[in-house]
């Protein structure tokens, strides 16, 4: 009987055990269950007009289409025109694929035509099958034909683009085509996906415009001081006065650093002082002065407004004496002269000044100026909405792809701080097992995810940048996805037509690493923050001329790209920073000039990669390079150095041992596609624009190290699933320890 007690007893404590762990199982799959569920959103998110224009644009395609043009259509007479093109060749492919040229129509034109030119060559695919290619603009189709193989030679096609639909801004010029690949057993599947219409990237869209009077009001800048008409601004100069106060300077800088960004393919804008005005022999003029140092002819043009410039800037945009359009900005003070740069190279601010006139307060900008982003990430991070105005929509079976490209992206070297979230819906007659979205930093698969019918309705994928891309760079961002659907027929009804969309909210944070040691790879930095000139120190020659002014404001500008008018640039001359009269060790300086011109060069000589011999008048050979005495004597050299005076700070020179040095870092830098292949940190250039680059500092490896709260923050269903988890288990442990205890003490009474 005894036995029986016991072994029921024993029974019993398993029971519980037992109990016990299956509840604590069941919990512990109810809290995991809880931990990566997705939060629901009850509100509906109202679908954007990207939507509402695709689908116009598969109406148009299914409908019947209009006659395919062949010849050059008839356009109205114009002065002026231009042409858009894509940069590279492109495919269409699949049975519903797009491609998107975008262009800009500017405030100062009267568009009065625009057509379409595309040369194409067409696969033998569909040599008796129907395709058809249609036309759009900002999503509202206009034309639709009919194609088809004729031989292996390029085709032309042409559509005229209704004006009405331009709109001033950026506009979107869609190429869509749809194609149905079939046999006499149905469709062929196996080619659904194949390229089967090839657009040359000689096709352009030709815009024919007639030029508006600026009447000499600020709203038109930069209007006409650069212009399609002069789009290198060979016909600009930035000038100051005599004086060349160091507060000009800093105000042209900001000029010159804005204009030269706006420069197509070469920038020509000319630098210098009131003295250059007739040298240059520019049609168009911007001078910069204090009161006290303008030129007497310019006196009349300002002194309406004298008693108000103790406070106040002032822009004026009038006519020389020769009729030419010219921008004074005038002050008593040098912050007056910074407070009219910063209001005229911002366009929200310029769009406001209807007149010719414009007083700017001194300390206007300082609520911008001052402001503190909300975190350090909203630099970098963009939203889908930013970028494309609005979703991204994906039509039609198969792959779908569409690449999204950023300014910051030329010569980029991404942080591993990178995160990408994206939310999406998509169409539920898909074939799940076989639909998932992909992203692609470059041609680089980073993330992917498989599209789930439950989700269908509202998705996300959140996924940090993979290591093995983190000290890369790309020219674009991709996103795709693979629409397949199941007995796909031949011809699907538009209603059945497979769809993915990525919502406007969706955020792409891609910082750039900064811990690196600095180089030409990764312009804008150190030179640009946070969208924003770094603490920027230009040292020029004592007694600058118009050569040093120009190479500096050009280099600005390579450094500007993308960079508000808020940032600190500073000016002053060589000798004033080595007698400690300018605080210049925290800065990120640009120093212009040769050895014997400015003493700041001559100083830095020690710290320099190519160093001058003891009587500045050539460059020393190195590790590097063993240099002739000719060509010692004559090159140029960029060398960007970390700055000896502080930490995280950098030095650029730009210097030769001559004048002519000079001249050819300006020839070689104003050319857009020779800056494209800055790299390293030491470039040396010769009288040909032949360069040789360097590379003298190593890469530090970036070292982030996340705090914890931020590690729970961005893993927080992990932690909340381990914390869950845990517990659990540890009431378990408790819960048998207690059974265990209890039955041994009752063993020890029964004893």
């Amino acid at each position: 009987m005894g036995r029986l007690n016991e072994k029921y007893k024993k029974c019993s404590i398993c029971k519980k055990v037992l109990c016990i762990f299956v509840t604590g199982i069941i919990a512990l799959f109810v809290q995991s269950t809880y931990c990566f569920a997705e939060p629901q959103n009850d509100d509906k998110e109202e679908r954007v007009t990207n939507e509402e224009g695709i689908n116009s644009i598969i109406s148009t395609m299914l409908s019947e289409p209009s006659k395919t043009i062949v010849d050059f259509p008839e356009v109205a007479k114009t002065t002026y025109s231009s042409d858009f093109s894509w940069s590279s060749d492109k495919t269409l492919n699949g049975i519903l694929s797009t491609e998107s040229l975008y262009f800009k129509i500017p405030k100062y034109w009267n568009t009065k035509y625009a057509i379409v030119s595309i040369q194409y060559s067409l696969s033998q695919l569909i040599t008796d099958i129907p395709a058809t290619i249609t036309f759009s603009i900002n999503n509202k189709p206009f034309y639709s034909c009919k194609i088809k193989y004729e031989n292996s030679g390029p085709q032309i096609i042409y559509a005229v683009i209704p004006v009405e639909l331009l709109k001033e801004g950026f506009n979107n010029l869609g190429v869509s085509g749809y194609v149905r690949l079939y046999n006499d057993e149905g469709c062929i599947d196996d080619y659904s996906g194949a390229n089967w219409i090839n657009i040359s990237k000689n096709s352009y869209a030709r815009i024919g415009y007639e030029v508006e009077n600026h009447n000499n009001k600020i709203s038109y800048y930069p209007y006409p001081f650069i212009s399609t008409m002069d789009p290198t601004a060979k016909d600009t100069a930035i000038l100051v006065s005599d004086k060349k106060d160091n507060g000009e300077l800093s105000a042209s800088m900001i000029l010159a650093a804005n204009l030269g960004t706006k420069t197509s393919e070469e920038n020509n804008l000319n630098m210098g002082s009131y003295s250059d005005y007739r040298k240059f022999n520019s049609s168009n003029t911007i001078l910069v002065s204090l009161t006290k140092n303008l030129p007497s002819e310019m006196k009349e043009y300002v002194s309406p407004y004298t008693k108000e410039l103790n406070d106040n800037g002032v822009v004026l945009f009038i006519n020389d004496a020769n009729g030419n359009p010219m921008l004074l900005l005038v002050s008593n003070k040098e912050e007056g002269l910074i407070e009219c740069a910063r209001m005229i190279s911002d366009e929200n601010r310029v769009d406001q000044e209807n007149s010719n006139v414009a007083m700017v307060r001194i300390g206007s900008a300082d609520v911008i100026k001052n402001s503190t982003k909300l975190n350090d990430s909203s630099a970098y991070t963009y939203t889908i909405e930013s970028l494309t105005d609005g979703g991204m929509v994906f039509i039609g079976p198969f792959r779908q792809k569409s690449d999204l490209y950023l300014s910051t992206l030329n010569d980029y070297i991404l942080s591993s701080a990178g995160k990408i979230s994206l939310k999406f819906r998509y169409s539920e007659n898909l074939d799940f097992t076989r639909s998932l979205i992909t992203v692609y930093w470059g041609e680089t698969p980073i993330a992917s995810k498989k599209l789930t019918k439950e989700r269908s309705s509202g998705d996300e994928l959140t996924f940090t940048i993979p290591a093995d891309v983190v000290g890369t760079s790309a020219g674009k961002v991709s996103i795709a996805f693979d629409l397949e659907i199941q007995d796909l027929i031949c011809t699907p009804r538009q209603m059945d037509m497979p769809w993915a969309y990525v919502t406007k909210d969706s955020i792409l944070y891609l910082p750039i690493n900064t811990s690196i040691v600095p180089k030409f790879d990764t312009l804008p930095h150190p030179f640009q923050k946070d969208e924003r000139f770094n603490q920027v120190l230009i040292v020029i020659p004592d007694e600058a001329k118009a050569q040093e002014l120009t190479l500096a404001g050009k280099m600005l500008a390579i450094y500007g790209k993308s960079a508000d008018p808020y940032g600190n640039i500073e000016v002053c001359r060589g000798s004033d920073c080595l007698n400690s009269s300018v605080n210049y060790k925290d800065k990120n300086i640009i120093a212009v000039g040769t050895p014997k011109s400015n003493k700041f060069i001559s100083n830095l000589n020690k710290n320099l990669y190519f160093k001058y011999d003891e009587s500045n008048t050539k460059l020393l050979s190195n590790e590097k390079l063993i240099l002739s005495n000719n060509y010692a004597e004559n090159v140029g050299t960029m060398q960007l150095l970390s700055s000896p005076y502080e930490e995280g700070q950098a030095i650029l020179v730009l210097t030769g041992a001559k004048d002519s040095s000079l001249e050819y870092i300006d020839k070689f830098i104003k050319d857009e596609k020779l800056t494209w292949a800055l790299k390293d940190d030491c470039i040396l250039i010769d009288d040909n624009l032949d360069a040789k680059m360097y590379r003298f500092q190593k890469d530090v490896e970036e070292k982030v190290k996340p705090s914890l709260g931020k590690k729970i923050i961005e893993n927080k269903q992990y932690f909340l699933y381990t914390l869950a988890s845990t517990s659990i288990m540890l009431i378990l442990f408790l819960g048998i320890v207690f059974i265990l205890v209890r039955n041994k003490m009752r063993n020890n009474k029964d004893k």
